[in-house]
């Protein structure tokens, strides 16, 4: 009798598996067992797999296919084939059948997406993730549903947690995650710059004081009385603009006021009114300024330098031969010089500085004074002319002496902080033909002036730092390659955050370091030739 008690327990498990809805048996025995008909007995994964098949024969992502994956994948979530069975004999096939399931949700989750059923594709996509978090195509497919949604700061979440979980296995991130992130971080710049044309109010803005508050104008100044008070909101809403500027708020400043600074302009083309002037100025440099944080940093200079252009021949022009706004025009010279450099016309980057300074004679500022003395030592060393650079250093520190102490202490700290950037130059440069051994002593050199950035800047202080950080980050590329990767993956997540422009600089620290890292000297060399080449073509410096 105990010799038949594994044959009477399979026999139980069968007749309750094998039965009717009115529990009626559908295996019988005589001599032997016998099943009922096949047509009598139903299978959920038997008839998954065909809903499955019938689906791949339509197109897994055609609208068509989604009932029948959806019903497939409802069966699939009842369980495990043969949960409770732990013979070896039904592994083969439920292997086959939980294959068949992961396909059948991938594929439902891709026909979600092409029917534009973004919460239901992202519902999938957890669902592959809480099972595998390292899913490829789930980590895809939830990026992409979020920021179909607007969910754009969830979708970034979710490319730095699958950035981390891949770092924590030693992998890198698959290149399928990575085309679909830098997809959505081309979708999102994009979108900061049209957006605007679709506004149907003139103009909203927040402002961060115990609440948020949201203000619209929807109607222009008829009387004296109503321009005074009009004029009185805008420069509120110019100073909240700057102040979300300063909170990384970078698109909504570059949408808010480019749409405020077009309104005025097409209501008010012609006006010489000074208080319009000054804010036409003022919104006009919050756009230049918020592209500069936010557009890709090797992609930027002749967008950015058409901004400070237009405000030039559009706003300042209408001033008269006395011209009230020299200070304004100084600051518009040290922002636009400094793009005239990064494209190598060097010319106009040497008038813009020229220019400001006159502009400058009568007025004490010592942010954008130190700015021109500066700037006119890192043309120097863009250009690649390391005496000019050097006399040019020596003037600029000979131009801030008669600052007061505590100014003259912070402009003098920018001093040093642009020579570590004139070495760095060096390192780099592409007219140069230097040895490695060499570039890398530029280097070293650079490293000892980008310690923690005091200096005295015309930029956001938390931008000017973090772009002296990713100087550093260049630089350990020809010292230490292995922390240049470290420490720019450390300034990415504070750039996506805040300055979006500098993950340009940052990508291209951690591609040449990386290569750096799995390169033998010679073949980096060649491969920085090559690369200082291209880029040399288009004008530019390699970093």
């Amino acid at each position: 009798m105990a010799s038949e008690t594994p044959l009477y327990r399979a026999t139980a498990r069968l007749r309750a598996l094998l039965s009717t809805p009115d529990k009626q048996s559908l295996l019988t025995t005589g001599e032997r067992f016998t099943v009922a008909d096949q047509a009598s007995i139903w299978v959920d994964a038997d008839h998954a797999e065909a809903l499955v098949k019938e689906a791949e024969t339509i197109g897994p992502t055609q609208p068509a296919a989604i009932p029948l994956l959806e019903e497939a994948s409802d069966l699939f979530q009842r369980g495990r084939f043969l949960e409770q069975e732990d013979g070896t004999w039904c592994l083969g096939r439920r292997g086959e059948i939980e294959r068949l399931a992961s396909r059948c949700q991938h594929w439902l989750a891709d026909a979600y997406l092409a029917a534009k059923d973004d919460k239901a594709a992202e519902a999938i996509a957890n669902l592959l993730l809480r099972d595998d978090p390292l899913d490829e195509t789930g980590r895809r497919i939830l990026l992409l549903s979020l920021h179909r949604q607007g969910l754009r700061r969830e979708a970034v979440r979710a490319y730095q947690e699958a950035k981390n979980l891949y770092q924590q296995q030693g992998l890198p991130i698959p290149e399928e995650i990575e085309a679909v992130y830098q997809q959505i971080q081309r979708n999102r710049l994009k979108a900061s710059v049209t957006e605007v044309n679709s506004c149907s109010t003139f103009f909203k803005y927040k402002r961060h004081t115990s609440s948020i508050v949201s203000l619209t104008i929807t109607e222009m100044p008829s009387t004296e009385a109503e321009k005074y008070l009009y004029y009185d909101v805008i420069e509120n809403s110019i100073e909240s603009l700057r102040r979300l500027l300063a909170k990384g708020e970078v698109h909504f400043v570059l949408r808010s006021s480019l749409s405020l600074y077009n309104k005025l302009l097409q209501e008010y083309p012609t006006s010489k009114d000074m208080h319009l002037i000054d804010a036409l100025f003022r919104l006009g440099m919050l756009v230049g300024a918020a592209q500069e944080y936010l557009l890709p940093w090797y992609q930027r200079d002749q967008i950015v330098l058409q901004t400070y252009n237009h405000i030039e021949d559009t706003v300042l022009r209408r001033v008269d031969g006395s011209n009230p706004f020299r200070h304004e025009y100084a600051r518009l010279m040290a922002k636009r010089g400094r793009h005239n450099r990064v494209l190598w016309q060097f010319e106009a980057a040497i008038k813009a500085c020229e220019d400001g300074l006159t502009s400058l004679q009568d007025r004490d500022d010592p942010s954008l004074q130190t700015h021109f003395f500066c700037e006119r030592a890192h043309i120097e060393a863009t250009r690649g002319d390391e005496l000019v650079w050097m006399r040019k250093l020596e003037e600029a520190r000979k131009g801030i002496l008669h600052l007061k102490p505590a100014d003259y202490e912070r402009a003098l700290k920018q001093v040093e902080y642009i020579q570590g950037e004139g070495y760095k130059r060096f390192a780099f440069h592409m007219q140069k033909d230097f040895p490695m051994s060499i570039r890398g002593k530029y280097a070293r050199y650079a490293l000892d002036y980008f310690t923690q950035w005091q200096g005295m800047t015309i930029e956001l202080p938390g931008f000017e730092d973090l772009v002296s950080q990713v100087s550093k980050a260049q630089c350990l590329i020809l010292v230490d390659a292995d922390e240049a990767v470290s420490l720019a993956r450390q300034l990415e997540k504070h750039a996506e955050q805040y300055y979006p422009s500098l993950l340009d600089k940052i990508h291209r620290v951690l591609y040449l370091a990386q290569q750096r890292l799995h390169l033998s000297s010679s073949a980096f060399s060649h491969l920085f030739q090559d690369a200082s080449l291209a880029a040399y073509r288009m004008g530019r410096n390699i970093l």
